[in-house]
């Protein structure tokens, strides 16, 4: 009998957010035990893996599973090359790579992972609000960005179909750059050249100088 999936995955968006997708595995099932795989390289530790487990053994009936947390650094790919060849037993994956979202096609177009429609239109254990309404921007951005793009013959376009994505935390990322760098070589100049921008960049404390009719930053609040 082969084993559902859970599978959590970390878009590299510059708000980044976490996600989740459910299909099976190749794997055979061992009774009673849940295989947790994250990827130890996003930040995030597995202090709050070890709390939510607790918390949902705590609170369900499930007590007599055992829930094996393994670190990985694997990526999406290598993950869905260990689902597709059936030498994964993991549960559940959470990982930082939405190369994830090439499971959703795979399998003869089946793909691995299990439509999350009907579970964020239920509620989570002990409480009355549905799962999709505790998640921003659903709509307009987790439906699409978790669903698989098909072609509608109806419809004449391609549309999306099922949930396979969701997020479970988000957090800031942003590039590292040599300021003075980017400043000197005129790579920080995207503010134009105008009464109004120089007001508000003053305002700010943001100091400036102007150089072939753009606005080059000397120095700002937070340098």
């Amino acid at each position: 009998m082969k084993k559902k999936l859970t599978l959590f995955v970390l878009p590299l968006l510059t708000l980044t957010a976490n996600a989740l997708l459910s299909g099976c595995s190749g794997g055979t099932d061992k009774t009673n035990t849940i295989y947790l795989e994250y990827f130890n390289k996003s930040g995030f530790g597995k202090e709050w893996l070890d709390n939510m487990i607790n918390e949902w053994k705590a609170a369900t009936s499930y007590k007599d599973f055992d829930v094996i947390v393994v670190p990985s650094s694997y990526l999406g790919g290598d993950q869905i090359n260990q689902i597709e060849s059936g030498t994964s037993l993991t549960d559940i994956f959470f990982g930082s790579n939405p190369e994830y979202k090439t499971g959703f096609y795979l399998n003869n177009g089946n793909g691995f992972f299990e439509d999350l429609t009907d579970l964020v239109n239920s509620s989570a254990y002990g409480e009355s609000k549905l799962i999709k309404e505790k998640i921003p921007n659903f709509d307009s951005t987790w439906r699409e960005t978790g669903g698989k793009q098909i072609y509608d013959s109806t419809q004449d376009k391609i549309v999306t179909s099922g949930l396979y994505l969701l997020p479970y935390t988000s957090t800031f990322t942003a590039p590292i750059f040599n300021y003075d760098d980017w400043l000197e070589k005129g790579l920080l100049t995207k503010a134009p050249s105008t009464d109004e921008v120089k007001s508000a960049l003053t305002s700010q404390g943001i100091m400036f100088h102007e150089q072939n009719s753009k606005l080059i930053f000397d120095s700002a609040p937070f340098s």
